[in-house]
């Protein structure tokens, strides 16, 4: 605790609840010190009440005015779009609150509000629930940062416990059979996926200026949590993007260069067509990651994947039984006690996939 003096004024500064506060006190140095003694005397008698200092800020204004900005700002592309999904739900109910107005038991409220399928069209997950509270949590703690409330609601607020998510692997023959049904552009896109396990916004935004023929890399930058990284391409991949027609910027776009909005619907017509079970564009990803750590390690796949945590990886990290039978072939031990170093045939070309 201080008082400090600036531009002709005496200021007193303190902390709150582990917040930095600082007060205007006026032109006089004394009574900026007995201010300052003011305020230790409120904080440690439980007297003192930073919020009825601040200024009231409407819910949805913060939101849209100084939230959003700011995940454009510090955010990949991706995270910022979902956080405009995830504050238009926040709006709809909490719009019309002060920030200081909102209560761990209206958090509550709202979970049950969109679990019951109000707000959006049909009964979100719990998962879509959660996302949008942690989205809330969020924007409480920035608030808190930029002195615009005192406390964040939902810091004591349980989640919805969320069921394990499946993870759907392409087997080889799904895979021979999607491949002849997926459209020219869309086989492409989806050789890409097996190829890289890049995500399909990291495909769909793929510029040529970020592939680099020559060292066979591609360097990421629409990534989900906004690191870039760079992605080696293998021969076959290589081969591939060298055969695409360049029409403009996008590696991957419709025939007058316009970047492609969605290839949901493309991508699900194929499915059908080659009368596979239900998967998604992602699980793609799941299966080259599957297949990598067949004869990978964890930590290479962590870096090629994007992730920020070991754990997110560790996923993929169940051997498969062709690679567990070829560890064992490789600590060999002969009736006579002699070691054989005989190592089995196993080539890392069927990771490749071809057309």
């Amino acid at each position: 605790m201080a008082v400090f003096r600036k531009n002709g004024k005496w200021y007193i500064d303190y902390y709150f609840e582990g917040q930095r506060i600082r007060e205007c006190a006026g032109e006089n140095k004394r009574l900026a010190q007995e201010a300052l003694a003011t305020r230790k005397t409120e904080i440690l008698q439980g007297r003192f009440n930073w919020q009825g200092k601040l200024a009231p800020v409407n819910f949805k204004d913060f939101a849209e005015q100084e939230y959003l900005p700011y995940s454009k700002d510090k955010k990949g592309p991706n995270t910022y779009r979902r956080d405009q999904i995830l504050v238009k739900h926040l709006c709809d109910y909490f719009g019309k609150q002060n920030l200081s107005g909102v209560t761990p038991e209206m958090v509550e409220k709202y979970m049950r509000w969109r679990r019951e399928g109000n707000g959006g069209r049909g009964k979100p997950t719990v998962a879509t629930v959660n996302r949008e509270v942690a989205c809330l949590k969020n924007m409480f703690n920035m608030a808190i940062k930029w002195k615009k409330t005192t406390k964040n609601p939902v810091r004591e607020i349980k989640l919805y416990k969320e069921p394990k998510g499946s993870m759907r692997v392409l087997s080889w023959d799904e895979q021979k059979a999607l491949l002849p049904a997926c459209a020219d552009y869309l086989r492409l896109i989806v050789l890409t996926a097996l190829n890289t396990g890049m995500r399909k916004e990291e495909i769909l935004s793929l510029t040529w200026d970020k592939v680099n023929f020559e060292k066979q890399l591609i360097a990421v930058e629409n990534t989900k949590n906004g690191e870039g990284r760079v992605v080696p391409m293998n021969l076959e991949l290589t081969n591939i993007l060298k055969n695409v027609k360049r029409i403009g910027e996008q590696v991957f776009c419709q025939p007058d260069g316009r970047h492609f909005a969605s290839i949901r619907n493309g991508f699900e017509a194929a499915v059908r067509r080659a009368g596979i079970p239900h998967i998604r564009f992602h699980d793609l990803r799941h299966t080259f990651a599957t297949r990598y750590m067949g004869k990978g390690d964890v930590v290479t796949l962590k870096d090629i994947l994007g992730h920020k945590t070991i754990e997110m990886t560790l996923r993929y990290a169940h051997a498969t039984l062709d690679k567990k039978r070829w560890c064992l072939e490789m600590l060999n031990v002969t009736l006579d006690g002699h070691y054989s170093d005989t190592k089995p045939d196993m080539s890392v070309s069927d990771i490749l996939v071809s057309y």
